[in-house]
This record gives C-alpha cells, sequence and structure tokens, in this order.
C-alpha cells in the first residue's frame, strides 16, 4: 500500500488562512437549531473547511457554516456543503479533502494539545469512502494553534477506511520549507521524535534493571534452594547414622533422640 500522496503539493499559505479561520471559531456551536442541525452546540467548537486543488496544488480552503457540534465533530447540513463545493467550483477547484480546525481554546478544557486526527473524523472518512473517485488519494489535515498534521486515507482489502497520517516533506516544495509554520511543525515533529526515542530508551533501560534484578533474586534463590537441600541431605546422613543425640533440621525444629533410640520431632523455638 502506497503511503505518500502522488503528485500534490500543499501551498502552505492556506496555513495562514486556516489560522485566520481558527481564531474567529465561534465560544459555542452555532446553527444548531437549523435545517438539517445536529441539535447539539457544545463548547469549543471545531471547524471544517474545504481544501481545493488546481493542477496538482492544493492552494485554497473554503470554510463551512457549521449546523452545530462539538469540539471534535463540527455538524454541516447539506445546504452548507452544498454551497462550500459550489465555492471550489467557482474558482476551478475541486475537492481534494478538508481540515478540521481545533477551537484555539480546546487544549484548554481537554488537557491536549496535537492535532491529531479525532475518532469522529476517522468514522467520517470510511462514511464518505464513495464520496471521492480514490478516497486514498484525497488529504485531510487537522490544525490545531500553530501546528498541524496531514493525513492519508487508507483502505483495507475489506474496505474499512482509516488513517494514516504522512511526512509533509513529500507534500511541500523546497521553496515553501522555509514558510514560518512549515518550519515551526519540522521543529516540533523533531522533538516530539526525539522525546519518543528517549522515553523509548528510558523504558529500554528501566526493563533492563527489572531483568537484572529478577536475575539476580533467582540466582538467589537457587542459591537458598541448593543450601536448604544441602542441609536436608546433611540432616538425612545424620539420622541415618543414628549417632548424635540432637540433628537440627532448621526452621526451629529438632529430631531429639528417646530413650529407645528413635528420633521424635521436637519444635525448639518458634520460626
Amino acid at each position: 500500500m502506497k503511503k505518500k500522496l502522488k503528485d500534490i503539493e500543499i501551498n502552505p499559505e492556506i496555513l495562514s488562512e486556516m489560522l485566520c479561520i481558527q481564531d474567529k471559531l465561534p465560544q459555542r456551536a452555532t446553527g444548531a437549531n437549523k435545517k438539517g442541525g445536529l441539535g447539539m452546540n457544545y463548547d469549543y467548537p471545531a471547524g471544517l473547511v474545504l481544501l481545493g486543488i488546481k493542477d496538482k496544488l492544493v492552494d485554497t480552503v473554503v470554510p463551512l457554516k457549521m449546523s452545530g457540534g462539538c469540539w471534535d465533530a463540527p455538524n454541516i447540513n447539506f445546504d452548507d456543503m452544498d454551497f462550500g463545493l459550489r465555492q471550489l467550483i467557482k474558482v476551478e477547484r475541486r475537492c481534494i479533502g478538508m481540515a478540521l480546525l481545533r477551537h484555539p481554546r480546546w487544549s484548554l478544557a481537554s488537557g491536549n494539545d496535537d492535532a491529531k486526527i479525532p475518532d469522529q473524523l476517522k468514522r467520517q472518512l470510511h462514511t464518505l469512502r464513495n464520496s471521492f473517485e480514490d478516497i486514498t488519494a484525497t488529504v485531510w489535515m487537522v490544525l490545531h494553534n500553530n501546528y498541524f498534521r496531514v493525513y492519508r486515507p487508507t483502505q483495507s482489502g475489506d474496505g474499512r477506511v482509516g488513517a494514516r497520517e504522512i511526512s509533509i516533506k513529500s507534500l511541500i516544495s523546497k521553496d515553501n520549507m522555509k514558510d514560518i509554520h512549515v518550519k515551526s511543525k519540522i521543529k516540533k515533529d523533531m522533538r516530539i521524535k526525539n522525546d519518543r526515542l528517549k522515553a523509548k530508551k528510558e523504558a529500554l533501560r528501566q526493563k533492563e534493571e527489572r531483568e537484572k534484578r529478577w536475575a539476580a533474586e533467582e540466582r538467589r534463590e537457587q542459591a537458598r534452594e541448593r543450601a536448604h537441600q544441602k542441609k536436608i541431605e546433611a540432616a538425612n546422613d545424620k539420622l541415618n547414622e543414628a549417632k548424635e543425640d540432637y540433628v537440627d533440621i532448621g526452621g526451629g525444629y529438632t529430631f531429639m533422640k528417646s530413650k529407645t533410640g528413635e528420633y521424635i520431632l521436637w519444635q525448639t523455638s518458634t520460626p
């Protein structure tokens, strides 16, 4: 299965446009009661924009009006989706995917700040699999504050659609790599990669330490077992020889020879 989007380039100028749209997202989802509305208008709603492409360049965004929704899934009714698509047609663009814009205050409420694709959007990708000629050749983005991620839909043998994050290096030209938003993302991606590597090394170090402790404890246990077995064998030898009046078998117990010459088990102290 291919991992890259072929013959598609993203103009980073759309990032600045989306950030402006993101900054204007309402405190509470709007349009919940209009025709086709979701009936829910949660705080810190996410926004949704269409991504337009022409001559292999993704250079156009069209914001869609919400009809209710929440921080993970803005609802878009039929009329507003139709209007957005017509706006793309007017500027001679075709829809190559969409971008979810997190509310700027979403991280304060959720404790998250990672621009990861939400499960609701993943499920919508499967629902939209027949809305595109090839769903795996579309672009889906998630933007939160100044950080963003790009995803390409995947499709399994049974037709189930998922999503895989892809590197922007295959989607941004060398000249556009100097864009402030792109440079910021690359810097953060490198920091995330280094943090994961450090965490992996630390987990490996802790695992090795645990294994060393377990191995040392196993050796001590084996040594105790050998010493115990040796003591039992020595006690058995003494009992068989029957020469000693007292045979200490450990654990606070002793075999004491009776007047008849037989050994009697005797507790000499509390174990």
